[in-house]
């Protein structure tokens, strides 16, 4: 367990960092996946995936902990307006230029259902169709509150874009 905690805590305290709003939610979350991954490990058929077992299991763990927040998080935008909204989008040139605690420190200001949405789709890349599951809500939804997610991460990292 321990070589276990040792190996891959740092990469899954960071999903729960990502997450979350605050450390105290992260530690909270952090400590309840591993706990859920200790208490279910001999489920674990193919030893192969076993990071991506237990990063499903932190995931899953932050957003049940968002539960609240996925029940609020519908925002209506047409398609126009999300299309619109495209000149706010940095590359990933920008952001290779960026040191990635000023990123988290942007993502983490973020309100609760766009950081949703942005880390579901930007980061652990699930389509627009598979983000609407997860979240609870409809794929036009995330679609939108992926758009302002960009539009606000744009405009807190301008500063250092420039």
């Amino acid at each position: 367990m321990k070589q276990l905690y040792d190996r891959y805590a740092p990469a899954l305290y960071g999903i729960c960092l990502r997450y979350s709003h605050s450390d105290e939610d992260a530690k909270d979350w952090f400590q309840d996946g591993f706990i859920k991954v200790f208490e279910n490990l001999n489920k674990l058929h193919d030893h192969e995936s076993l990071y991506a077992w237990m990063r499903s299991i932190f995931i899953n763990t932050a957003l049940s902990a968002l539960r609240p927040v996925k029940n609020n998080m519908e925002i209506q935008m047409d398609n126009d307006e999300i299309d619109s909204m495209a000149d706010f989008y940095p590359t990933s040139e920008h952001f290779d230029r960026l040191d990635v605690n000023i990123i988290l420190d942007a993502i983490q200001k973020l309100t609760p259902a766009l950081r949703l949405v942005f880390n579901l789709c930007e980061i652990d890349g699930l389509s627009f169709s598979e983000a609407a599951e997860v979240a609870g809500v409809s794929e036009s939804t995330v679609r939108a509150n992926l758009a302002r997610a960009k539009q606000q991460l744009s405009k807190d990292l301008e500063k250092y874009l420039k």
